[in-house]
């Protein structure tokens, strides 16, 4: 154990909430912070213009828990990496988490961060990361996978494992060096933030340390983000954009990988849009493009033809 924490000293962690419309949850996720073993504890919350109750239970949960927090009240909706930008600013903790106001910081959580990151001696450590356990709607568990699905799992993050997702670190399981976040904004010509984020991390020699207990818990739901899938397709042809000559100039074979990389998630959203044809034709363009590496995804291929299939019978 940490001086720190003999010497009953606890220095303060930020725990940013962005909402939107979740008036189901919201309550949940407070509780998940309050309920942390841990003595000092700031909560930012900023609401993006909801449209349902959630803001105003938030509030009443917020005024009831006795910990010290900030609530920002976005006058129209910013899109998720302004608010954050906007709630990063207002962060005063020495550590920063964030947490999306239908998930759980999982318990302990905190505290294991905080003892990890300042025993830590390497000065490159920007964030301590732990992976995430989905769940289903009514908050049991399903399986200690993360967001992306399960891939082959490394403790040591590197360049060319982020941009290739071999390794996808994400926010809602990162405990974040203050000063740090603050440095790097996320993009707001994104709709989500995780893996351009992530890739500037490691762009600016910032490293991440992995933590094998989960970190948050993440609801599987209608209505969450990653449904919409449109939108995340134009964001990471966006980061394709910004990034692929600069890796190419670097590394040819890295950036055929991370073109690959892109073209494969692009894929997966595809198959929630009940568009058979595209879905073939970028299915074809996939295996031209890399015939050994989509057999080796072959399976997770499969899954995304069947998905497509059965929404788009589903919803006829």
């Amino acid at each position: 154990m940490s001086a720190i924490y003999k010497n009953n000293k606890y220095p303060l962690v930020s725990v940013i909430i962005p909402l939107y419309n979740y008036e189901k949850y919201v309550a949940d996720c407070i509780d998940s912070i309050a309920n942390q073993k841990y003595k000092n504890i700031e909560i930012v919350l900023i609401d993006n213009a909801s449209t349902d109750n959630g803001l105003k239970i938030a509030k009443e949960k917020l005024s009831i828990t006795g910990i010290n927090h900030t609530i920002i009240e976005n006058p129209y909706n910013l899109g998720i990496c302004a608010s954050l930008n906007l709630a990063v600013q207002k962060v005063k903790g020495t550590y920063t988490s964030i947490i999306s106001s239908d998930d759980l910081l999982a318990n302990g959580r905190i505290i294991r961060h905080v003892q990890i990151l300042e025993n830590l001696n390497k000065k490159n450590i920007a964030v301590c990361n732990g992976p995430i356990q989905v769940m289903n709607e009514d908050t049991s568990p399903t399986s200690n996978i993360r967001l992306v699905g399960d891939l082959v799992h490394s403790d040591h993050f590197s360049f060319a494992s982020i941009v290739t997702k071999k390794d996808c670190p994400t926010l809602q399981g990162c405990t974040f060096i203050t000063k740090v976040l603050k440095e790097i904004s996320f993009d707001e010509n994104l709709f989500y933030d995780d893996w351009d984020f992530f890739i500037r991390l490691s762009l600016n020699d910032h490293s991440i340390f992995h933590d094998n207990h989960v970190a948050a818990h993440y609801r599987l739901h209608e209505v969450g983000l990653n449904r919409n899938t449109k939108k995340m397709i134009e964001s990471r042809n966006k980061i394709k954009h910004k990034y692929y000559n600069l890796i190419a100039d670097k590394d040819p074979k890295l950036a055929n990988s991370f073109d690959y990389t892109i073209d494969f998630w692009n894929l997966m959203g595809l198959s929630y849009q009940s568009k058979l044809v595209d879905w073939m034709i970028s299915c074809l363009k996939l295996f031209f493009k890399n015939p050994f590496s989509s057999l080796i995804k072959f399976r997770e291929i499969a899954w995304s033809f069947k998905n497509l299939i059965l929404i788009k019978f589903k919803y006829k």
